[in-house]
């Protein structure tokens, strides 16, 4: 599996977790407790905040180091 760091303190692989959010929450959440049982950090797209500005350059930013 591929690593990067990218500058975190945490050294646990990521996961990012991307779906439809609208009537998917138990299911994300049940995603995001595996992801946490299993040692690993998840990132769901919940995660990224609204923004007026290009949505790709700080979801590349952010998703530095996920797996």
């Amino acid at each position: 599996m591929g690593f990067r760091n990218s500058g975190r303190t945490d050294s646990r692989p990521r996961v990012f977790v991307s779906s439809v959010m609208e009537g998917y929450g138990d299911y994300r959440e049940a995603a995001r407790l595996g992801i946490q049982q299993v040692g690993y950090d998840p990132v769901l797209a919940e995660d990224f905040a609204a923004s007026t500005s290009h949505p790709v350059r700080p979801s590349r930013i952010r998703l530095i180091g996920v797996i």
